[in-house]
């Protein structure tokens, strides 16, 4: 369990690091095309190794512990399901550990992609507002 959880920290460092880098980037650009500081204090660099919070289920250790509907946190997974809505056909599906939808776009569409050729072409997508945001209305 505890290589497991090295591991998992290994991985959220390394994507915090990511999103560290590209925050503090934006930041030096606003600054740079600006000529002014931005208020408040930079963002802090992410922390590396486990975390006191982090943890291994002993029964199935691929799932998450997630916030749920209605408060309250259970052991979980995110799934996604694309339908067709003329046809009520369920065309992708997804099971991921993310709590948050807003990532779950792209990788969908990128099913779609590869069911084209059998359903044609995707025009319209209709989705709820856990997936909004800037980066998923334009997202192809």
């Amino acid at each position: 369990m505890r290589a497991t959880i090295e591991a998992r920290a290994k991985e959220r460092h390394a994507r915090e690091k990511a999103e560290h880098e590209a925050k503090m980037a934006a930041r030096e650009a606003k600054i740079a095309a600006t000529g002014k500081k931005p208020g408040g204090k930079p963002p802090a660099p992410p922390v590396e190794g486990p975390l006191p919070t982090d943890q291994v289920n002993l029964r199935d250790e691929q799932s998450r512990i997630m916030p749920v509907a209605g408060g309250g946190f259970d052991q979980c997974y995110n799934a996604q399901a694309a339908v067709a809505a003329g046809s009520l056909l369920v065309v992708a599906t997804d099971v991921v550990q993310a709590p948050n939808d807003k990532n779950q776009v792209e990788p969908m569409l990128e099913k779609f992609g590869a069911l084209r050729e059998a359903l044609g072409e995707v025009k319209h997508l209709l989705s709820d507002t856990g997936h909004f945001s800037a980066g998923n209305v334009e997202a192809r």
